[in-house]
């Protein structure tokens, strides 16, 4: 997201500064996923007692609507997925990538924004078809057997050209 020409990178399975933060095993996903869920249907409700308009219902308005959540980002922004290796009980975002493109096919909302995946091992082929019908573009760049920091600039730079370009 961005905001005066700055990006918003968000850890959104924790931050190691934050243990608490950090997601651990199907409980604490199947647990997000709830929440997931009832955010993009509009059953979700802030704090203040503010309700959020579901994902459809923010899709059809005509000025963008206000973004509460790294979930919007799925839908309203592009999206550079880095540091994941993207595996399957990562549930929570395969349901939001599953969501995101069965809308675009029902064709009742405009989605426009880009899904950028860099994976931090060699895709399975199955994995590979996977992304790739739910719109995910995927960016192979490195040799995977590079360091983390190396292999992050190199995607950090990447992620500068797209922006930029």
């Amino acid at each position: 997201m961005s905001k005066n020409g700055l990006q918003t990178y968000w850890p959104i399975h924790g931050n190691v500064d934050s243990p608490s933060s950090i997601m651990l095993g199907f409980d604490h996903y199947c647990g997000s996923l709830s929440k997931i869920e009832s955010y993009v249907k509009g059953n979700y409700e802030l704090p203040s007692g503010e309700r959020i308009p579901s994902m459809a219902q923010k899709l059809q308005m005509e000025n963008k609507p206000a973004l509460y959540s790294w979930i919007d980002l799925f839908f309203f922004s592009d999206v550079h997925i880095i540091g994941l290796d993207l595996a399957y009980e990562e549930m929570d975002l395969w349901w939001i990538l599953n969501k995101r493109r069965r809308m675009k096919q029902k064709g009742d909302v405009m989605i426009n924004n880009r899904i950028i995946y860099y994976p931090v091992a060699e895709l399975s082929r199955d994995k590979r078809q996977l992304l790739n019908g739910f719109d995910v573009e995927i960016i192979d760049l490195e040799n995977y057997s590079t360091l983390y920091m190396s292999r992050y600039k190199k995607q950090f730079d990447n992620i500068r050209a797209n922006i930029s370009a």
